[in-house]
């Protein structure tokens, strides 16, 4: 018997993450809410909504939050939305691009060809609205373990869907950290496929997807010298005397 319980005893993980709360809820108006905590301090929460259902303006919003500790402890908070204009998360870990206050930002192609197609078709604007069934959530899938990994899935029958994993690495010592992967999957009101895929970790979070704003590259000033490098250049320039004397070696070494 002994035995058999140092068995067990040692394939126990190292430290385990108690869930203190989660919480779902799935309404059969396509609205949901998701929620969990976790025991080392991972909050995330999470809404979905179907606006205008019914109608050529029906689209799906998706509001939510998730907070941890970055391992050296300070709170890391990430707030994003949803909806027919993209994916827009909000933090102050956040990178920010450049911003040129002499140009005025470019419209989303999303938003401008939906007023171009707005203006070809003044007709549809006064047209009788056709009427759709509420498209309800027909799949989702939940599961959390005791060693801090979690992972969560849905699906709408308006073709939203989401899956988000989540991991706990090097539990148990100085660098443990956490580590969120997902992607995102919706149809633009035009029709146009939306893909967002994301990874939040000890970096901070990192988004990925052809609809995100990318920051303008100036090709006029050069690529920043390295700081080693630079502070070999600048030793070399205040010490002329050492290049003429490894270069009268170098000359005795090799002369015939």
């Amino acid at each position: 018997m002994k035995s058999i319980v140092i068995a067990l005893a040692g394939t126990l993980p190292e430290k385990v993450i108690p869930i203190l709360r989660q919480e779902s809820e799935v309404g059969i108006d396509g609205r949901y809410s998701s929620s969990f905590e976790t025991g080392n301090g991972i909050i995330s929460e999470e809404y979905g909504t179907l606006k205008n259902p019914g109608t050529q303006n029906e689209a799906a919003e998706v509001v939510g939050r998730t907070g941890y500790q970055s391992p050296e402890g300070f709170p890391i908070v990430l707030e994003y939305i949803a909806n027919e204009f993209g994916f827009q998360p909000k933090g102050d870990h956040l990178p920010v691009p450049p911003v040129d206050t002499n140009t005025p930002p470019p419209i989303p192609p999303a938003i401008l060809r939906s007023l171009e197609y707005n203006a070809a078709h003044p007709e549809e604007d006064d047209s009788v609205q056709h009427q759709h069934p509420v498209q309800g959530q027909f799949r989702q899938e939940s599961e959390v373990g005791i060693d801090g990994r979690y992972s969560s899935s849905f699906e709408t029958g308006n073709g939203i869907k989401s899956e988000e994993q989540g991991t706990l690495k090097n539990a148990g010592t100085q660098n443990e950290a956490q580590e969120v992967v997902g992607k995102v999957e919706y149809q633009s009101p035009e029709g146009f496929p939306i893909f967002l895929e994301y990874l939040a970790n000890e970096l901070g979070f990192q988004a990925k997807g052809d609809h995100l704003p990318v920051a303008p590259v100036d090709t006029n000033t050069p690529p920043p010298i390295p700081p080693a490098i630079l502070r070999a250049l600048e030793y070399n320039a205040a010490h002329p005397e050492e290049d003429d004397s490894v270069q009268h070696q170098a000359q005795g070494q090799f002369s015939p």
